[in-house]
């Protein structure tokens, strides 16, 4: 309970009372490890995974975390061997074909990333996040029908999700630029869940767009406070900067560590929308972005 209300170091307390009282509690170590890794101490983690392991050999679960633990590390090779091995034993567990399809997707190898999620969508047909998967590996491939196709059948399973109800507002602005009345359509997505970061980026795009452009930048901060790493995050406190004055650099910094931070590359699409409102940055820096991968015409014909 502790770990869902995310006071970590209480969960951390009793997991180790229990392994205290009882040395051979698996389970225990698993929950802490799962603990260890929420709080990115990924080494601790894997020594628990690793107890865990050598006290259930025979235990999916335990395999699947001590991967999901190495890909956060980037050692996908490591990942993948665990991956495989708790599909061994558990050929009908959904969660570890999705964790092997983002560890493939994460090495650009897209196909198996797709083949992996729509194994564990045909063992879970409800499960919205290998959905979501599914369709930002589209993105990747630029597949926009696809990735939309996808999205929209996981926001049918999580009608309340604001991240869905974004990426699906998000997409159809790399065809069109919206108008005033997609305001109130991302207040509608924000209020689903007013603590999660992405509620705070539809506030700033909202804000934005209404032409306060401030509070824009100041929603999309509040979100960069919860997830500074997030590529959403960063490329809209780019687009927004972008339009103000004197913050060509900062904007295409912001941009530029989106990228970084696996943005797919056809999301940039609403950078278009500067030829109208920062004609300066958009012959200097988006323009030369846009041609660079090879996005201009397909965000001008889609």
């Amino acid at each position: 309970t502790y770990r869902l209300l995310k006071e970590y170091d209480k969960a951390l307390t009793d997991f180790g009372k229990a392994i205290e009282l009882n040395p051979q509690d698996a389970w225990a170590y698993g929950q802490r490890g799962e603990t260890y890794r929420l709080l990115k101490e990924y080494d601790k983690a894997l020594v628990d995974f690793n107890k865990l392991i050598e006290l259930n050999p025979q235990d999916a679960w335990a395999y699947a975390l001590r991967g999901k633990t190495y890909r956060l590390l980037k050692e996908y090779d490591k990942a993948l061997v665990e991956f495989n091995k708790a599909i061994e034993l558990d050929p009908q567990y959904a969660w570890a074909y999705a964790q092997r399809g983002i560890t493939y997707g994460e090495q650009k190898e897209y196909d198996k990333a797709l083949a992996d999620f729509n194994k564990a969508i045909e063992l879970d047909p409800q499960y919205a996040w290998a959905y979501g998967n599914r369709g930002r590996t589209y993105l990747w491939l630029n597949d926009l029908d696809s990735s939309k196709s996808a999205y929209m059948k996981a926001l049918e399973i999580e009608p309340k999700s604001v991240w869905y109800g974004l990426i699906l507002e998000w997409i159809t602005w790399i065809e069109a630029k919206p108008g005033k009345e997609i305001v109130e359509r991302l207040r509608a997505i924000a209020a689903y869940d007013p603590s999660d970061h992405n509620a705070a980026i539809c506030e700033g795009i909202a804000s934005w767009v209404s032409g306060l452009t401030e509070n824009g930048l100041v929603e999309i901060e509040r979100a960069i406070s919860m997830k500074p790493d997030d590529f959403d995050t960063c490329f809209w406190k780019g687009v927004i900067l972008a339009t103000m004055n004197g913050r060509e650099a900062e904007a295409m910094a912001a941009i530029a560590l989106a990228l970084e931070n696996d943005l797919p590359p056809i999301l940039i699409g609403p950078l278009r929308w500067t030829k109208e409102d920062a004609p300066h940055f958009y012959e200097n820096h988006a323009l030369p972005l846009l041609e660079k991968y090879g996005l201009l015409d397909k965000v001008q014909t889609q």
